[in-house]
């Protein structure tokens, strides 16, 4: 038996705080990304959705077409390799579909994306909700669930409207995250001495 002697590293919160405060330009950086897509959601909602609505479709072939090289990896079993071939076959179709169309079909195709995205998370979360009786935050759990139903209701009925109005509170959201990002940023370079 050989004798291995082990070294114990001790990581101390001076340690941390030095590595995250030579960092905090990072967070910079990203609250300064966040307000200028905010930005751009606010000034030019339909524009920036057709920016999206292709990069979703690049995405969905991209995607599919990983998808489609999964369905013939041996290693997966029959059922696994089976849904990943009718995944990725349907995730090109629907980027095909994105650009073949026009850019109104790739902006109708997020749309229903978003919509079914919202109804079944809502539905998810409305269902665990009521399953979990007795625990903490379990009436949240219910309310974002039926939040999510009817926004997924409210997009699936008016796709081309209500992705703007969903564009315009993502600029909104994404302002604010980047201005406390900022802020957050100057912070952690403060607390550290960076």
């Amino acid at each position: 038996m050989s004798n291995v002697q082990e070294e114990q590293i001790v990581i101390t919160e001076g340690d941390v705080l030095h590595a995250v405060g030579k960092s905090w330009w990072i967070v910079l950086v990203t609250g300064i990304l966040s307000v200028l897509l905010g930005l751009l959601f606010l000034f030019w909602p339909g524009k920036t959705i057709v920016v999206i609505a292709v990069i979703f479709g690049v995405w969905l072939i991209v995607s599919g077409i990983v998808q489609l090289v999964q369905g013939f990896n041996a290693e997966l079993g029959t059922g696994e390799r089976v849904l990943a071939v009718i995944v990725g076959v349907i995730s090109i179709v629907l980027g095909v579909l994105c650009f073949r169309g026009g850019i109104a079909n790739g902006v109708y195709i997020l749309s229903l994306f978003v919509g079914f995205s919202f109804l079944f998370r809502g539905i998810w979360q409305f269902i665990v909700g009521l399953q979990n009786k007795g625990q903490s935050g379990r009436a949240l759990l219910i309310i974002a669930g039926l939040l999510g139903v009817v926004a997924g209701i409210i997009v699936l009925s008016a796709p081309f409207q209500s992705l703007e109005v969903l564009a315009l509170i993502m600029g909104i959201w994404l302002i604010i995250m980047g201005i406390i990002e900022v802020i957050y940023s100057f912070g952690i370079k403060k607390a550290t001495g960076n």
